[in-house]
């Protein structure tokens, strides 16, 4: 009998469809027994959360916008070089850094010591725990700074605003003013080290010019246009030394070439007199001579007889030996004055000739001279082109929003403790409840 019994029960418990499940009507029962007890947790859940919430001081906020950059327009007018050494430039990396040095003690000391001020002893804060209640960020992608301020003083929240306010505006201020101040130190620095090797260079020079007999001349129109000056002429016109043997010796080389040439032409036995007449006019010594006028006036006789005797004519044949003599003397003395001429170029070539490595070294020298020279004139423009920026007044940090406060409490949530009181309170209580139920043992349903 026991053991159908025990078969009975268990075959029962696996046909049982709720026996593996919770059945909410005995819940709610269960529940409903207790519900006393229930009530009382959920009102003092509510209670004490209310309390807290009513209890805890308000705490209110207030906050601006303000834009930290400068009007790019303003900056744009001188050179990005320029700015960028000045530090007026900004990017994405020099923003975050401004923005860490707002938040710093640097910056909202000041601000600091107000609000322990108005708060007084009992409530002085540290600066840590102050700056908990400041928020500062800046908006993604944009330059523009948001500052929030929370504290339970309502009444403070604006002036703590405002100051801040005027302390990013006092900083960009002076930030521009030290960026400036520093990238004029630069190039004031730079200027007189330039300054003293500009004076240095040209001394070297004009030296090894002078023990070299070499001389320095202002550059020609040709010189100006050669590719060693090519780009600092017109930083560089008022000192730019040339050497005048370079440029000798290489004219009286190529004056050699020209007269060895014409030597060659005036020797070939093959002219005629025509040719040497021409060849002869290019020395002006002898272009102006009797020899070329007598060879002409026998040209027109000849032209003459030829009209009215035959070739082998006696007076002709006299007159062609005239010719052939007055040509071989021009063709002589041409020669004459062409090897005089050469002779004279290549004394000349002679006196210009300097020892190996002086041309050179006198190039180096000169061309270092330059460009210490254009430095310097760049240094100085960039100069004053920073100067003239510094002259020049500019608006501080632009105000997007002015301070406001906010007109409800950020904290305490009054609303959401004393909801989140009671769920806590009806929570405990109701497991109270279905604990307290599972203590007792007492049996109210099969």
């Amino acid at each position: 009998m026991s053991s159908e019994n025990n078969f009975s029960s268990a075959n029962f418990q696996r046909s049982d469809p709720s026996y593996d499940h919770i059945d909410l009507k005995k819940l709610y029962e269960s529940l409903l027994r207790n519900k006393k007890m229930i009530f009382i947790s959920s009102l003092v859940g509510f209670t004490i959360a209310s309390f807290f919430a009513l209890t805890n001081k308000r705490v209110w906020q207030g906050e601006f916008q303000i834009v930290v950059e400068h009007n790019p327009n303003q900056t744009n007018q001188i050179n990005p070089n320029i700015a960028r050494l000045a530090g007026l430039n900004k990017n994405s990396n020099r923003l975050k850094t401004e923005v860490v040095i707002l938040k710093s003690p640097s910056i909202l000391t000041g601000i600091f010591n107000f609000v322990n001020e108005v708060k007084g002893p009992k409530e002085e804060l540290t600066f840590n725990q102050w700056k908990k209640d400041l928020n500062i960020f800046l908006t993604p992608e944009t330059s523009i700074l948001n500052i929030a301020y929370k504290d339970t003083n309502k009444s403070i929240i604006v002036p703590v605003l405002d100051k801040i306010s005027k302390a990013y505006q006092e900083y960009s201020g002076k930030n521009r003013k030290r960026s400036l101040e520093l990238g004029l130190n630069y190039y004031e620095d730079q200027i007189a080290l330039y300054k003293t090797k500009t004076i240095d260079a040209n001394r070297k020079l004009k030296q090894f010019a002078y023990n070299n007999d070499l001389s320095l001349l202002k550059p020609s129109i040709g010189y100006q246009d050669s590719p060693v000056n090519n780009k600092l002429e017109d930083i560089y016109v008022d000192q730019n030394p040339y050497i005048d043997v370079e440029a000798t010796r290489i004219s009286e080389s190529n004056k050699i070439r020209v007269i060895d040439q014409k030597i060659n032409y005036v020797k070939d036995s093959n002219l005629n007199s025509e040719q040497i007449i021409y060849l002869a006019s290019s020395v002006p010594e002898i272009n102006d001579s009797d020899i070329s006028d007598q060879i002409k006036e026998l040209e027109k006789k000849l032209a003459d007889l030829r009209l009215n005797y035959r070739e082998n004519d006696k007076s002709i044949q006299e007159s062609l030996k005239t010719k052939k003599m007055l040509s071989e003397l021009l063709r002589k003395q041409t020669l004459g004055y062409l090897y005089a001429q050469k002779k004279d170029a290549l004394a000349i070539l002679k006196a210009f000739e300097r020892p190996e490595g002086v041309i050179l070294k006198f190039n180096t020298l000169l061309s270092q001279a330059i460009k210490d020279k254009a430095t310097l004139s760049q240094l100085e423009n960039q100069y004053r082109a920073l100067s003239l920026e510094s002259a020049r007044n500019e608006d501080p940090w632009e105000l997007i929003t002015k301070p406001v406060l906010l007109p409800f409490p950020v904290a305490p949530q009054r609303k959401k403790i004393a909801l989140l009181g009671f769920m806590i309170g009806l929570s405990s209580g109701t497991i109270a409840a279905l604990l307290n139920e599972s203590r007792k043992n007492i049996i109210y349903s099969l």
